[in-house]
């Protein structure tokens, strides 16, 4: 089930670019539909990729520990965004 409106701490599969098929955690919003990414090992928090929602495959699934501490200005660190996306993963190549 694809959500239509990106949400901070929601996880992203890219459909477009030489990134394609690879999970992301959205980290902002920005506007004229973009959102800026981050998969916590190429892409980190501290300079995350900008990249269209058009391009994106939003899942319905929401990280909401790391989504609380992104919105407030906490601290989120790489590692925690690595380890929620390989979980993510290997939670829906369980599932197929």
């Amino acid at each position: 089930m694809k959500v239509k409106n990106p949400q901070v701490g929601g996880i992203a599969k890219s459909t477009q670019g030489r990134d394609k098929d690879c999970y992301y955690i959205i980290v902002a919003i920005e506007q004229n539909g973009y959102v800026l990414v981050s998969d916590g090992k190429y892409k980190l928090i501290s300079s995350p990729k900008k990249k269209s929602v058009k391009h994106l495959y939003l899942t319905p699934y929401i990280q909401e520990e790391i989504a609380q501490r992104l919105v407030s200005g906490k601290n989120v660190y790489d590692y925690e965004i690595k380890t929620v996306l390989k979980n993510y993963i290997k939670a829906e190549n369980s599932a197929k």
